[in-house]
């Protein structure tokens, strides 16, 4: 279960999450609240020393990262858990906050890069996040293993190139899986998608002023 712990700037946090939540309609309890203050604080912490994002302000994170991945809330919520892949992770945006959102997705977070994956197990530990697993391996190695092949409905992609993906997900989709591609613009017709085709393109605002972004939601 999730212990409560008081991390420094913990009311400044909460009052942002709030803030946040409400200019994105987004609906959560108390629990979640402290959840997503924790992981905040815990990802402004770690990244003094381990680079995982470019922000460091409560802030900055808040606005730019957990509401960027809150924006996909609706999209998850179903009378079924739903199973997602992060690709590419770094710190956990957009998979942990979506976690914390919808408590029922089992989320796999997929990072190489070895000090982003300790801040990792350690977050996860430290939320006590269920049904949630994490890869130390690039997303062209997931393809190769059985275990994955047809698991998914969702595989989420933020910051990375679509061709950097998009050529390994096929298999590792259910058959009406989806991706989910977190842009500053929209996809162009001529865009590569390998196969894949443009669905819907959600159009939305940051809160605090951070900018206008795009949710593309492409399938087979």
């Amino acid at each position: 279960m999730f212990h409560v712990e008081h991390w420094p700037n913990e009311q400044l946090t909460l009052d942002l999450l709030r803030e946040c939540a409400l200019a994105i309609g987004c609906k959560l309890d108390q629990i979640q609240h402290e959840q997503l203050n924790g992981y905040v604080n815990e990802l402004v912490k770690w990244n003094k020393k381990s680079n995982l994002t470019g922000l460091v302000s409560e802030k900055d994170v808040i606005g730019n990262l957990v509401a960027d991945s809150l924006s996909a809330i609706s999209l998850l919520e179903s009378n079924e858990p739903r199973s997602i892949i992060d690709v590419g992770t770094g710190g956990g945006i957009p998979g942990i906050p979506l976690k914390i959102a919808v408590p029922s997705t089992k989320l796999t977070l997929v990072e190489p890069n070895q000090k982003k994956v300790a801040f990792l197990h350690n977050i996860v530990g430290t939320l006590a996040l269920k049904n949630t697993k994490i890869e130390a391996k690039r997303i062209e190695q997931m393809k190769k293993d059985d275990q994955y092949h047809g698991v998914f409905d969702f595989v989420l992609i933020k910051a990375l190139r679509l061709d950097g993906v998009l050529p390994y997900v096929g298999g590792i989709l259910k058959k009406n899986g989806k991706v989910i591609c977190w842009r500053a613009k929209n996809l162009s017709p001529g865009h590569e998608l390998f196969g894949f085709r443009i669905l819907n393109e959600i159009s939305y605002q940051l809160p605090f002023g951070f900018g206008h972004r795009i949710l593309s939601i492409i399938g087979r």
